[in-house]
């Protein structure tokens, strides 16, 4: 039995450490084209097409706030 807990726990620790070391900011795997373009990245943030091509948040909207497209830009409303 104290084997087991031992493995559990390693196999906890090990995923935990493989979580945290995961890039911060990426809101999908989704590729984006044209860097430096904004858009929505869900109800409540603002990203930005990095130059490695991948969406990043770049603003997260107030408890009280969502994303939306206003005159063709996002902004937190």
């Amino acid at each position: 039995m104290q084997f087991l807990s031992t493995i559990v726990a390693v196999i906890c620790l090990t995923f935990s450490a493989i979580t945290m070391a995961a890039p911060q900011g990426f809101i999908s795997q989704e590729k984006c084209n044209n860097a430096g373009s904004y858009g929505c990245g869900g109800s409540n943030n603002i990203v930005v097409c990095s130059t490695s091509g991948k969406w990043v948040t770049a603003a997260v909207c107030g408890s009280n706030q969502h994303c939306a497209i206003v005159g063709g830009q996002p902004h937190c409303v």
